[in-house]
């Protein structure tokens, strides 16, 4: 029987990932900071953090009665919920200067650019909204069948997050959209 706790916090300086990891900001891609003159304004809790993680695990293998030769095994997960940015959807919004020429726009909330990086709200705390936390609980059974002296059949049964509990890692952030309407 095993018991292990995690206690950890992770921090970084940009991106607005979705708690997975992946966003503007993941392990294999970084971000931009929003506030490049204040770069510790820029400060929040990662999209890979993940505060506390419960962890119990044993195998147990029968040795009398009906059930001889059975290995019971189960591991049970108990974790804290991935922090998230809330974001504003704000398009590269086109204009034209005085002298006609046309431009793309940069969009973005801070005019830096159109990724979710630039547009986090900025009345709330990067990544600072918390899904709800994950539970599961994980079974098998498994009996090993002697063919010979040196071959075994091992039959195993699994069963995955057995009380069948949404555990949600990924998740929609926007919270507002701005759309440009057609000048007429």
């Amino acid at each position: 029987f095993n018991v292990s706790y995690t206690l950890a916090k992770a921090e970084n300086l940009g991106g607005v990932g979705d708690g997975g990891g992946s966003g503007a900001e993941s392990p294999f891609s970084g971000a931009v900071l929003a506030n490049q003159f204040d770069i510790l304004s820029n400060r929040g809790i990662a999209p890979t953090d993940q505060r506390h993680r419960l962890v119990f695990n044993g195998i147990y293998n029968v040795q009398k009665g009906w059930f001889k030769d059975f290995r019971l095994s189960g591991i049970y997960t108990a974790e804290s919920g991935r922090g998230f940015g809330n974001v504003i959807t704000i398009p590269q919004i086109p204009f034209t200067t005085p002298d006609g020429t046309q431009w793309n726009g940069f969009g973005g909330l801070r005019g830096q650019g159109g990724g979710n990086d630039r547009n986090h709200l900025p009345t709330l705390a990067r990544n600072g909204d918390v899904l709800d936390a994950n539970y599961r609980l994980d079974l098998r059974i498994a009996r090993d069948i002697r063919l010979t002296e040196r071959a075994k059949l091992e039959i195993l049964g699994e069963a995955f997050n057995i009380f069948n509990r949404s555990n949600f890692n990924g998740w929609v952030n926007t919270r507002f959209e701005a759309l440009a309407t057609p000048a007429t």
